[in-house]
Formats: C-alpha cells, structure tokens, sequence
C-alpha cells in the first residue's frame, strides 16, 4: 500500500479531509438518523469515524487522547470535528519521524492479534474508508449532501450532465 511514511502521511492526508470533509456536513438535526431499529445512529456512527484513529493508535502504544467508544448523550459537532482533525494531525506528525525499527516493532492489537506498528497505517485508512461509506449512505437517508469522494457526488453529476445537454 505505502513504501514509505512519507507516502502514508500524503495518502492518509488526503483520505482524513476527505473524512472530515463528511464530518463537515453532518447536522445537528441528522445525527439522530438510523438504518432501522437496533442499527446505530448517524451520530453514533460518526462519533466512531472521528475516534477510531486515536484509538486504534494506542493499539501500538502511541500517546493518543482516549475519548471513549460511544458517545453518551448528544454528540458535538464542533468538538468532534476539532478532535478529529487534531488527532489526524498528531498521526501524521508522529509517523512521519518513526524509524524502521519502530514500524517493525510488534504490538498486541485488540486483544487478538500481533501487528507490526506498519500493518496499523494500512489498517487505520481501510477502517476509516469502510465507515465514510456507511456515513454517506446514512447521511443521504438523512438528506444531506455527500461531498465528493473519488469523483463528483450526485449533484455535481447533474449539474455536469444538465450542461452537456444545453451544450
């Protein structure tokens, strides 16, 4: 995936404002939107997009806030906005100086796995990317406007489309 930090921090640069580009979108008002009964909410599912990578960097022993694994009670956009853009920040500044005996170095991770500290970055993007899509769905069930993610969203297909036709 990455043959060097360098590209990791590029590549999760990249994903993570994509990522936060959703977060930017979301409302108050959507977070309480669900699949069906017993499903998660938007609220809740976007509370793990933005917390997620903090977490899964304590996995290899990294200095990383804890914020908890749900949120309880309404979730703060702002906050949780501000949060996760620090913590993608804090990410991509400490991998950018790890040595390759640090990538190398193997960590126990969620209790069921042993991982050398690079399989983590791999992980870390293919996570956050799984859960955007789960986001986008839930928040175009809650009518909200998805962002561009690897090509123009709907409307900008019909915007685009509507002027091919008039020429």
């Amino acid at each position: 995936m990455y043959s060097n930090m360098q590209e990791f921090v590029e590549g999760y640069g990249w994903e993570s404002g994509v990522t936060a580009s959703l977060l930017d979108n979301l409302t108050q008002e959507s977070l309480s939107v669900k699949k069906a009964d017993g499903h998660n909410t938007l609220g809740e599912l976007a509370y793990h997009v933005a917390t997620s990578p903090a977490m899964m960097m304590r996995e290899i022993k990294w200095d990383m806030p804890e914020r908890g694994w749900a949120p309880t009670g309404e979730v703060n956009l702002e906050e949780l906005r501000a949060n996760y853009r620090a913590d993608v920040e804090a990410i991509k500044a400490k991998a950018a100086t790890l040595s390759e005996d640090e990538l190398n170095e193997v960590h126990h991770v969620f209790g069921m796995m042993d991982w050398k500290a690079k399989q983590m970055f791999g992980a870390l993007v293919c996570h956050e990317i799984h859960h955007r899509g789960q986001l986008s769905v839930l928040m175009r069930q809650a009518g909200l406007v998805v962002p561009s993610i690897y090509g123009p969203n709907y409307e900008e297909t019909q915007e685009y489309l509507k002027q091919m036709q008039q020429g």
